[in-house]
């Protein structure tokens, strides 16, 4: 082999070795607004090499020691004993929840566990600094001295699909006490699509029944939900949107409040939430500026 061939076959290693793969998160859940994260960091990234479950980051590789960069926005998690992350990960921790609410039954709460393991804290610090999904996640990671900010969901930059607006309202997982009311103030046409999926079979499956779901939040009137992900979509794509407030883990909800209508199921049933559903009034901007930051963050760390 001669010298030149042997020095461009070096460089070329060389090239290889620092150049990234991307990643994606990934999941087990049936729930789709866990994918809906997954369509909002997938618009970033140029290619997707691997997808990363977000349950088993410790068990991530990289088969050619390449780093693989990875946008850890979401909820964390059914398994704090599996961080701190794989070392192959470089991560952007924006977006993200770690819960301080077990999952009914489990018994688990992220943030004790979290607080209790000095490797994940320096884990955090080292990472930092990390974007918030919400103000109860914030106020936890400052006061275990992690820099952090308050950086709002990634969903909200969401682009709003190709699809034309249509006259019918959604109602997304809300009571049947809710639809009667909405049944007997409208005459538009209702549609009441779930984001619990326990059928569809396949991460990039699962992807695009997020995707379709995402496409009709665009295509609606307006939608009343009360998933988190019903409603920052949403505002992304300029659906007016009611959050109809009935989560059992209001953690996950902090510092939404100036971002979107809001009212309980309560008062939605009684007929004391001035909402008109044949017209409904558009939705607040505040989440603009978060939407600006979010993209900007997000195209920094890439471009990296």
């Amino acid at each position: 082999m001669s010298l030149v061939r042997r020095v461009v076959e070096r460089l070329s290693r060389r090239v290889v070795a620092v150049r990234p793969h991307f990643g994606l998160l990934s999941y087990t859940t049936n729930n789709l607004g866990d994918f809906m994260q997954s369509v909002a960091a997938r618009r970033f990234l140029p290619r997707i090499d691997r997808y990363i479950d977000r349950e088993n980051l410790d068990e991530a590789r990289s088969p050619d020691g390449r780093p693989i960069k990875l946008i850890m926005n979401g909820w964390y998690c059914h398994r704090p004993d599996k961080w701190p992350p794989a070392s192959c990960i470089a991560p952007l921790l924006i977006s993200v929840h770690i819960t301080n609410n077990p999952e009914p039954g489990s018994g688990m709460r992220a943030r004790e566990q979290f607080a209790r393991m000095p490797q994940v804290l320096d884990y955090l610090r080292q990472h930092a600094p990390v974007g918030a999904r919400d103000q109860s996640t914030l106020e936890w990671l400052q006061a275990h001295d992690v820099e952090a900010y308050y950086s709002g969901c990634l969903t909200l930059t969401l682009e709003r699909p190709a699809v034309s607006r249509q006259p019918f309202i959604v109602l997304n997982d809300v009571s049947d006490a809710v639809a009667r009311r909405v049944e007997a103030a409208t005459a538009r046409p209702i549609r009441r699509p779930l984001h619990d999926d326990a059928v569809t079979v396949g991460i990039e499956a699962r992807v695009r029944r997020a995707e379709r779901l995402i496409e009709t939040y665009a295509e609606a009137c307006c939608v009343l939900t009360t998933r988190l992900h019903g409603a920052l979509p949403c505002l992304a794509m300029g659906t007016p949107v009611l959050l109809v407030d009935e989560s059992w883990d209001q953690s996950r909800f902090t510092g939404i409040e100036e971002l979107v209508h809001r009212c309980s199921t309560d008062r939605f049933v009684a007929g004391e939430v001035a909402y008109d559903l044949d017209n409904p009034p558009p939705n607040p901007i505040k989440h603009w500026a978060l939407r600006q930051d979010l993209e900007k963050r997000v195209a920094a760390f890439i471009a990296d």
